[in-house]
């Protein structure tokens, strides 16, 4: 009987110690380089219906954007939004607009110019991945396209069953406000990074991200 006990808790070691060797290696050798879509970062897009759907609609209203991400010759890092980031952004204009006592508004209503500045922050014109922020403990400066805006992006592993540095890889996309203070950064999550389209990376922000920062508030409810 001491004999079966003992091969049972020398099997269950040597699971274990299979387990913790599988997962150590998963973290450590993680990379996402090889998920890849075969089209440029717009296609991509227009195949994911009802997930980028307002998005897409931004695309229309900034055809010199959407022209871009089509692009198979670019060589682009976009930070995707999903619908529900476009609805929590107009929610709280609306939510602001109302109390004002003035009229909604909505992504086609919204002055094309801000628009444009606000979209390109989400867009780097160059590769930037996981594995180029792994390094740089406190993150690295990144210049957005076009009006040449300052971000920052940081890498981040989350805590997962207790296990400290563990979970999903993430990079924190910082919006610094002009500013050298964190306290006045605006932060938002990745939901899924380096997926590889024809013309460059795409990383998916969490549906909690509101749209443009909450800057649609700070842009549209100024007095004319």
């Amino acid at each position: 009987m001491k004999s079966i006990r003992l091969l049972i808790f020398l099997f269950l070691g040597l699971g274990l110690s299979f387990s913790c060797e599988k997962g150590n290696t998963y973290y450590t050798d993680f990379s996402k380089d090889n998920i890849s879509f075969d089209g440029t970062i717009y296609e991509y897009l227009v195949n994911k219906p009802g997930q980028y759907d307002s998005l897409i609609l931004l695309l229309e209203i900034l055809p010199e954007l959407k022209d871009k991400l089509s692009n198979p010759n670019d060589t682009l890092s976009f930070f995707v939004t999903d619908n529900r980031s476009f609805a929590l952004a107009i929610k709280n204009l609306n939510t602001k607009l109302i109390e004002a006592k003035k009229d909604p508004l909505y992504l086609e209503d919204l002055d094309k110019k801000i628009m444009d500045t606000l979209a390109y922050r989400y867009l780097i014109e160059d590769l930037i991945g996981i594995n180029d922020l792994k390094e740089h403990k406190d993150g690295i400066k990144i210049i957005s396209a076009k009006y040449d805006y300052e971000m920052h992006g940081q890498y981040r592993v989350l805590t997962a069953s207790g296990l400290v540095g563990k979970g999903d890889q993430q990079i924190v996309y910082s919006d610094v406000n002009n500013s050298i203070y964190r306290r006045y950064w605006q932060n938002a999550n990745t939901r899924s990074v380096n997926l590889k389209a024809k013309n460059g990376y795409i990383h998916t922000l969490t549906p909690q991200h509101e749209f443009a920062f909450g800057k649609l508030i700070e842009y549209f409810t100024k007095d004319k």
